[in-house]
């Protein structure tokens, strides 16, 4: 057993985005086999050790601060979560001695620039300061081998922890599909890189083309007008289900109301080198899901019978095939087919088989 101290800026106490999520995941699996001290915004669901706020002061304040409770507290390994604040840690290591690790989720640096919020120029600088900082970490956790791949001989010890979900998600009922209803279900925002617009089209031309009868069920953290206004002038308000701002644990009985998942990410750097954490809660639910070759998909599910994964050069012409194919299915074959996901999510990617990856590793360190 080690004591572990897990510092991060992310808010925990009531998680709806993939990085919480994973970070909760992440603690709640830690403190199995460590003693764990956390110090974030506010704490997590569960979380049963000690609990310091998230100080909000300037860099050299909390390099004081953490380096005064790593040495009070007796801390072995200090963990951080993204590399949004990467030199943190580096510098407790500096003034302590302590081990370090961090839990790199993707490219910060590439998703700033993507999403307008850095300039290329700028971009680029951080990410040489990344790359340069990750190689005094003692351990990094990665979301996939390809992140994993991008840093090489810059990491002293990697280990890929995809992302899970929790033992009451795995446990929960799929009600059974309505025969007379296809229903294409979507969780999550409307930002780009989540494929939402390539779906909204495919759908809209589908129901041009009268090709099937459908409903769309979509459960969405934000941007209601927005989205009102767009399945408007698609031509598919009327046959949509609208729900916003659900609490994480509330989402999934919402979800399984339908009888296909869609989650087709565009190939752009943040999503090669990220994990799409709605793809094994869309699996879990025993629904078939459609989703893209794109970043650590392939790797995961090469010679599997789960998901149907198409091509993120031809989204909106193969998504159209797949849903075609699904709907002329029968609700049984539908069935069996999304029992194959969920099987393999129960054998791989509970966080309780995830956190034996990280606590194993973290002995070791």
């Amino acid at each position: 057993m080690k004591k572990v101290l897990f510092i991060t800026r992310e808010s925990l106490a009531n998680p709806k985005r993939g990085t919480p999520i994973r970070i909760c995941g992440f603690v709640t699996e830690l403190q199995k086999e460590h003693e764990v001290i956390l110090s974030a915004p506010d704490s997590c669901r569960g979380f049963t050790g000690l609990f310091f706020k998230y100080p909000e002061i300037g860099l050299l304040q909390k390099i004081k601060f953490f380096t005064r409770l790593v040495k009070t507290e007796k801390i072995e390994l200090v963990v951080v979560a993204t590399d949004i604040e990467i030199d943190l840690p580096v510098w407790i290591k500096f003034f302590t001695g302590v081990k370090i690790a961090i839990d790199l989720h993707g490219l910060y640096a590439s998703e700033m620039h993507y999403q307008g919020l850095m300039s290329r120029p700028k971009s680029e600088l951080l990410q040489r300061k990344i790359n340069l900082l990750i190689r005094f970490y003692d351990l990094v956790f990665a979301v996939s081998q390809k992140l994993v791949d991008f840093y090489g001989p810059k990491l002293k010890k990697a280990v890929v922890v995809y992302g899970g979900v929790a033992e009451n998600q795995v446990n929960m009922e799929t009600p059974v599909e309505d025969n007379d209803t296809f229903v294409v279900g979507y969780t999550g925002n409307a930002k780009a890189y989540q494929g939402l617009d390539q779906l909204l089209n495919v759908l809209s031309r589908i129901k041009e083309k009268n090709l099937f009868p459908f409903r769309l069920n979509m459960i969405m953290s934000s941007g209601q007008g927005e989205i009102e206004e767009t399945l408007k002038k698609l031509n598919l308000l009327e046959i949509s289900d609208l729900s916003f701002k659900i609490p994480h644990d509330e989402v999934q009985p919402l979800v399984v109301r339908s009888s296909v998942l869609v989650l087709v990410r565009p190939s752009i750097p943040m999503t090669e080198y990220a994990f799409p954490s709605k793809l094994p809660e869309y699996l879990v639910t025993g629904l078939p899901v459609i989703t893209t070759r794109v970043g650590p998909v392939w790797e995961l599910f090469e010679g599997e019978d789960c998901p149907i994964i198409i091509s993120p050069d031809r989204i909106e012409k193969e998504l159209e095939e797949a849903l075609v194919k699904l709907f002329e299915m029968s609700v049984s074959q539908r069935r069996d087919l999304g029992r194959k996901g969920a099987k393999y999510v129960r054998e791989n990617l509970t966080w309780t088989k995830l956190g034996k990856i990280i606590n194993k590793a973290v002995h070791q360190v």
